[in-house]
């Protein structure tokens, strides 16, 4: 028969690991040092393996406690995950999220059916607008919380990523080589506009506003058809896109923090489940790396 981890064992177990010692892990579990002691020893027994070895006043894992307490982390995340998804799923309300037409196709999928699927009597209304109009709309209550495009330093919220801005064209044609050079930029007012113009201006590039669109489908239509150059984060890249480099006569651009502000009335019940959503949702992965888009 196979041995069983339990959940309470694992606890114990990852507190000792954090703090070296019997003592101080029964602080944090609640239990007393010769009751650690106990759990300690049924989980080697259950395992029949040695986790931990005395080490001076501390005690220290063996590699086979290193291997568990990775193994251990994650199961009590997951089961935490469950308990919140059960003792939450009655959570109910209305939350007014906005977000830049950009990050709507980038991150609200996936980030939108993960939330419904956890709190499914919570719904979302969503606004797509330009960054300053959505400032504007937290200003007047008119939104709960809203994902923006801010520059360094101009952040009013918790950064969530940040990413280049890159110059972008179709793989098939060549409008950068056009002259002037033909782009195609999203509607001021919009600090990517404002950065393509300054950027080139400062290079002495010549170029003309060939199309301008606060929808981010219609710009991918002109710069996929090869009638224009666009300016726009790194995440709102079709795969097939091909970036230009100073090298191709486009100067590099800043990069940009992608925030979350909030409305300064009080928040709901269900926006600060919202909140927390997102802000756990662009944490970044300690294994991968990544965020849970991918990215």
């Amino acid at each position: 028969m196979r041995p069983t981890l339990e959940i309470d064992l694992l606890r114990t177990f990852v507190a000792v690991a954090d703090t070296g010692s019997f003592t101080q892990a029964g602080r944090e579990v609640l239990r007393s040092q010769s009751a650690v002691s106990l759990q300690m020893k049924k989980l080697e027994t259950a395992l029949g393996r040695a986790l931990y070895r005395p080490d001076g006043r501390a005690i220290a894992l063996t590699e086979d406690g290193r291997a568990l307490v990775s193994h251990a982390r994650r199961i009590l995340r997951a089961h935490q995950d469950a308990l919140s998804d059960f003792a939450e799923r009655e959570a109910g309300g209305t939350v007014r999220l906005g977000t830049p037409d950009d990050y709507a196709g980038a991150f609200l999928p996936l980030l939108l059916s993960r939330f419904a699927a956890v709190y499914p009597q919570i719904r979302v209304d969503v606004r797509c607008e330009p960054s300053p109009a959505l400032q504007k709309l937290l200003k007047d209550g008119a939104l709960d919380l809203s994902i923006l495009s801010s520059e360094a330093g101009s952040e009013e919220g918790p950064i969530l990523r940040r990413e280049p801005v890159v110059w972008i064209t179709s793989r098939d044609s060549s409008p950068h080589n056009e002259d002037p050079a033909p782009l195609a930029l999203f509607s001021p007012p919009c600090i990517f506009h404002d950065w393509a113009v300054q950027a080139m201006g400062r290079v002495g590039r010549r170029h003309r506003i060939a199309y301008t669109s606060s929808n981010l489908s219609a710009l991918h239509a002109a710069i996929a058809s090869g009638l224009a150059v666009g300016a726009m984060a790194k995440s709102s890249c079709l795969k097939d896109f091909r970036v230009l480099r100073p090298d191709d006569g486009f100067p590099l651009l800043p990069d940009v923090s992608i925030t979350l502000a909030k409305s300064d009335r009080p928040g709901t019940d269900a926006s600060k489940r919202l909140t927390d959503h997102i802000l756990r949702s662009f944490e970044t992965d300690e294994e991968s790396g990544r965020t849970y888009f991918g990215l």
